[in-house]
């Protein structure tokens, strides 16, 4: 189980293309990893939640923080192109 984001266009509602792959954004790994947290600001998006992935990261650009599998994360996505 994997968390994906999608970046929204404020104007037209649609995907930002360039934003991960297709307009989606892939966090996860090979076990079981959940986002619970989602926050938004100045183009950046704030993404919490729980893995038990050894090889947690980020299907893209962007940057995760992690403590030890079985704990939790940060990740945070440039929401303006990925």
């Amino acid at each position: 189980t994997d968390a994906y984001v999608a970046a929204l266009d404020a104007t037209s509602g649609q995907a930002v293309a360039s934003f991960g792959t297709n307009g989606l954004q892939q966090i996860g790994g090979s076990s079981i990893d959940q986002a619970s947290q989602v926050a938004a600001s100045d183009g950046v998006i704030y993404v919490a939640g729980s893995f038990a992935s050894s090889d947690l990261g980020i299907g893209g650009a962007g940057s995760v923080a992690q403590i030890a599998s079985g704990d939790v994360f940060v990740a945070a996505l440039d929401g303006t192109s990925g």
